[in-house]
């Protein structure tokens, strides 16, 4: 514990980055269905690292800015609905094509289980990179405006790389695209956070985006998400284009310095 505190007090982006890593190790631990979006494995496996990440938290000594409160609900919903807006965006441009008439859904158990899951990453990615990571680098930092949004870049930075790992089931460049529009993703999330004092909306926006994200793809055979679509590099780099510069740009917005300092 005292390697922990030390770490965080001398070398705290590198402690960042192996908190990342063993989050990635912990999730590969349940891997026996391989359906990584919606098996019970996934449920799993964010239920082990939301325990981790909430120890950590405690070893730490920051459960008190972690945003484990209902004040500040109501108003981080009002600011991610942007980020809402953005979200379903992205699931209708990720659907473009889909010939509805020939989807057949899958099981109703299957629907409630996607659905718990995708809750499930939303409270364990929020805790783990917004509790944990962002609230540590925020402790860590200086309250000045530079060190804001130093802490924010750079757990936004870690959010989207811990992304890359999903090359091992889906095409390069649609690992780009997430890992990438993750990382912008990852700015919002921040901004919603670091204005609200609570993890909730976070942790209910992000349910939300993921959710209109995967729906189809996951939870109906015959269509595909755009996570399940292979893409070349123009389209890829249109995709972060439109992916990164809306949640970047209200990120800025959000934390102007008049607002954070």
């Amino acid at each position: 514990m005292d390697i922990i505190k030390d770490l965080a007090k001398k070398h705290v982006i590198i402690l960042s980055i192996i908190i990342s890593i063993i989050t990635l190790l912990l999730s590969s631990i349940f891997t026996w269905d391989d359906k990584p979006f919606m098996g019970l494995d996934k449920l799993a496996g964010d239920l082990l690292i939301t325990v981790f990440s909430l120890a950590v938290i405690r070893i730490l000594g920051i459960w008190d800015t972690a945003g484990f409160r209902i004040q500040g609900f109501g108003k981080g919903l009002v600011l991610g609905i942007p980020f809402i807006l953005i979200g379903i965006a992205g699931a209708i441009i990720g659907n473009v094509g889909v010939d509805f008439k020939t989807l057949v859904p899958t099981s109703a158990f299957n629907m409630v289980l996607f659905t718990v899951n995708m809750f499930m990453v939303g409270v364990n990615e929020e805790i783990s990179m917004r509790s944990l990571v962002l609230n540590g680098l925020l402790n860590h930092y200086d309250k000045t405006y530079k060190g804001i949004l130093k802490a924010v870049f750079v757990s936004a930075l870690i959010f989207g790389a811990i992304h890359i790992p999903n090359a091992f089931f889906m095409p390069p460049m649609t690992v780009a695209v997430q890992a990438i529009n993750a990382a912008a993703a990852g700015t919002l999330f921040a901004a919603i956070f670091i204005r609200s004092g609570s993890i909730w909306p976070g942790i209910i926006i992000h349910m939300l985006v993921d959710w209109l994200a995967l729906f189809i793809g996951q939870c109906f055979t015959g269509g595909a998400s755009v996570l399940s679509v292979e893409m070349g590099i123009s389209q890829g780099i249109m995709m972060i284009l439109l992916g990164s510069t809306p949640p970047i740009t209200i990120s800025l917005f959000l934390l102007r310095k008049s607002k954070v300092e």
